[in-house]
């Protein structure tokens, strides 16, 4: 609800800059943040201030989805001829054979045709933002990878901006790792948590909770806004806070064996070692963090569920949330309770 948002005003002020580019605007961008962080709320809040010249796609796994929804948000019908060759295939994303490859390049083409317009009458470029990129990094990384493809090939030819808005983790890591990357900008925008006084602001001035439980669920949950108002709504329909704090515990420790670290699951000794160093120091170096692992495949499995997190701004590993680290402390599995 609009009387319930919280106006970031610096991280729209960071948006801005390219939902609102130059003419000669030559690079594509990624927006990330934690799982909760209300990247998806704020990019959608700043796109539609902008308005004209700023297209929002929701990315699902799934390519055919991909191309309908891509198709919906240009007002593309598939009932329209619309001709391409195979050079423009190729220079995209080379010769793949694949059912959906025709559907796929009809959409690019008029997408393209109509950014080259929109350019011409304009002077700048449009904006396409791509959300939820989080799901291809599981589900479909080469859809991934041609996505990163096209942003840098219309970015070369200044024909459309694409941004990226993906959760912290194995996404972003990934399109660093491509040549494609050259294209980006090379700092993301990372999305945090809110401050501790907006998070006070959210729960006893918007959603109307008592000063005592707005403090006991900010110590719980930090300024993670996704979860100030799941557990605030919890609190305002009658539930107690020590009710609130168990369901966070056990959704906390689902994700812990999701990453498969709880005693005796395969993961808990190195788990066990990287929760400690968290707790000492609150992030680890990337590299530090490799090499505790020592194992790119488990490295991989800890950075894809809901308990680690990477940050390519400070190129750091952290707990994904106050909510984890406080299980981490306090459930006595990991480190031992004073």
């Amino acid at each position: 609800m609009q009387k319930q948002l919280i106006y970031r005003e610096i991280v729209i002020k960071q948006l801005r800059r390219f939902l609102e580019p130059i003419s000669d605007h030559s690079s594509y961008h990624v927006v990330v943040g934690n799982h909760g962080t209300g990247k998806t709320t704020v990019v959608r809040q700043c796109a539609r201030e902008v308005g004209k010249g700023v297209i929002y796609v929701d990315v699902p796994p799934v390519l055919d989805n991909f191309i309908d929804n891509l198709a919906k948000a240009i007002g593309y019908s598939f009932n329209e001829y619309v001709s391409f060759t195979e050079s423009f295939k190729r220079k995209i994303l080379g010769n793949i054979e694949s059912a959906e490859q025709p559907r796929f390049f009809r959409v690019l083409d008029a997408f393209e045709r109509g950014a080259r317009k929109y350019k011409a009458n304009n002077s700048k470029p449009p904006v396409l933002i791509l959300d939820n990129i989080s799901k291809l990094g599981q589900e479909n990384v080469k859809m991934l990878q041609d996505l990163q493809d096209i942003a840098k090939l219309y970015a070369d030819q200044g024909s459309c901006i694409i941004v990226f808005v993906s959760s912290e983790g194995l996404v972003p890591r990934i399109m660093m790792q491509r040549s494609s990357w050259s294209r980006a900008e090379k700092i993301p925008i990372v999305i945090e948590d809110l401050t501790s006084k907006e998070a006070f602001t959210y729960l006893h001035s918007k959603l109307g909770i008592e000063e005592k439980v707005t403090n006991q669920l900010i110590q719980l949950l930090g300024g993670r806004v996704r979860d100030l108002r799941e557990y605030g709504n919890m609190i305002n329909r009658g539930e107690t806070f020590e009710k609130v704090r168990k369901i966070v515990h056990r959704a906390i420790k689902h994700n812990f064996h999701q990453a498969k670290m709880m005693k005796g699951e395969r993961n808990h000794v190195i788990g066990k070692v990287i929760v400690q160093e968290l707790v000492k120091n609150e992030k680890i170096q990337f590299d530090a963090f490799i090499e505790l692992v020592n194992n790119e495949q488990i490295a991989d499995e800890l950075l894809k569920a809901n308990v680690f997190s990477y940050n390519p701004e400070s190129e750091a590993v952290t707990f994904q949330s106050r909510a984890t680290e406080v299980f981490a402390r306090e459930s006595g599995i990991f480190v031992e309770r004073i």
